[in-house]
């Protein structure tokens, strides 16, 4: 019985303090725990795996919590006076005191790392940062005005996850249950399907819709060297400060060769027109006029025809025309320019991306990456002949040396016509 009314007597005393640190706070007292509520549940938020999904359903949150941090540093120091007064910071003051900022260090630890955050930094700040995150506005697919350089939509897995699903069905299927055979082929798909999803590039930025979560987005001009990589199972990697995992995309190299492409000033503003301009892009072999190469042995590379001139890039390189026709970035600036791309990105891919700029802007590149390559040569108009031979051939030559074209297709042939209207007639 003395027991039992003992701890009743310690309950009621206890009552009573926090009555009487309830109005002396005047109010005060209700705002802090009106905080600690939220911390709580934004803390258990950033938990969950679509953390931002779960502060979107609940935007008002994170506003609360925001706006209170204005008032609580009149609320504390009223706290920690009347924490003060209580012997070996036994009482409720010094209780509530402690424990709040137990709750406070914990939501930032957390928001600092979602976030990857420095470990400086108030709570405050880290509340902004992470409002302007998780509440920003989703992006949108392209829209009419944007042009969309490449898209892609996962379907089907790699190669090698076939095969080794092919192994695992091999061991599954003499087996008499039916439903083990079918489960491996289930989990076989949906591996596969939830880490799948949808991507466009634009000239201006990359967006990518996984099949599970909310879509994604960066801006090609905050990418920097050596920042993108392809995978040999289809997973083009973004790595710096916005990082984004593309997996099992069709056309992965191609994509990550764009992006190492756009991501350079001499390439933003990129648009598509129509009709698009004069130049034409074909596979040439060097001969002597009116005689045709063999192929297997002679030296071929990329012509490119536009109204003042025909160019020619020997060979099949990889980076060197990209490397000589954009500056580099603060990083790779010296005596030796060499590409520090993670990803090849051959030459005809950078001059078919030309089509896309001001038409001024598409002479000067080329005669720029045409200095860079002594193998490389330019003919003006009036200093070349051309004719067409049979199966849509076509020979371009100048004095004792022929470009020749083994056969040009139907769209090839109408932009070929196109620019041939601009020289000199035959």
């Amino acid at each position: 019985m003395r027991d039992t009314a003992g701890a009743r007597s310690g309950v009621e005393a206890e009552r009573s303090e926090l009555a009487s640190l309830r109005r002396q706070l005047e109010g005060g007292l209700e705002v802090l725990e009106a905080c600690s509520a939220r911390y709580r549940e934004l803390s258990e938020a950033l938990q969950a795996r679509r953390w931002k999904e779960r502060l979107r359903q609940a935007p008002s949150l994170l506003h609360s919590a925001l706006q209170a941090e204005s008032s609580l540093p009149e609320v504390l120091t009223r706290l920690q006076r009347r924490a003060g007064q209580e012997p070996e910071g036994k009482g409720p003051a010094s209780r509530w005191l402690r424990e709040f900022e137990e709750e406070r260090t914990e939501l930032s630890r957390r928001i600092a790392r979602r976030l990857s955050l420095r470990k400086d930094g108030s709570l405050t700040e880290r509340l902004g940062r992470l409002e302007a995150v998780a509440l920003a506005p989703l992006p949108l697919p392209p829209s009419e005005g944007e042009t969309v350089l490449l898209e892609g939509n996962a379907r089907w897995p790699p190669v090698w996850h076939w095969m080794i699903f092919l192994v695992v069905w091999a061991f599954v299927s003499p087996l008499e249950e039916p439903w083990v055979v079918v489960l491996v082929a289930l989990l076989f798909y949906g591996w596969f399907y939830v880490r799948s999803g949808r991507y466009w590039l634009t000239s201006e930025r990359l967006l990518w819709k996984p099949r599970l979560g909310a879509p994604v987005q960066l801006q090609l001009s905050s990418l920097e060297e050596g920042q993108v990589s392809v995978g040999a199972t289809s997973i083009v990697r973004v790595r710096g400060r916005n990082r984004m995992t593309l997996r099992y995309v069709p056309d992965a190299w191609r994509l990550a060769a764009l992006l190492c492409i756009y991501r350079r000033r001499e390439f933003r503003g990129a648009v598509r027109r129509d009709p698009r301009p004069l130049i034409a892009f074909v596979r040439m072999y060097i001969t002597t006029p009116g005689e045709t190469p063999n192929m297997d042995s002679a030296r071929s590379g990329w012509g490119v025809l536009r109204p003042g001139f025909a160019a020619f890039f020997s060979g099949h390189l990889y980076s060197r025309i990209i490397e000589a026709i954009t500056e580099p970035s603060a990083s790779s600036r010296g005596p030796e320019r060499r590409s520090r791309e993670k990803v090849d990105v051959s030459d005809f891919l950078v001059l078919e991306q030309l089509q896309f700029l001001p038409e001024e802007r598409i002479d000067a590149l080329l005669r720029k990456a045409l200095e860079a390559n002594p193998e490389s040569f330019l003919w003006e108009p009036r200093e070349m002949t051309w004719r067409f031979g049979n199966s849509a051939s076509m020979e371009v030559s100048r004095g004792g040396t022929a470009l020749w074209v083994p056969s040009l297709s139907w769209t090839e042939n109408q932009h070929v016509g196109r620019i041939l209207e601009h020289w000199r007639p035959e």
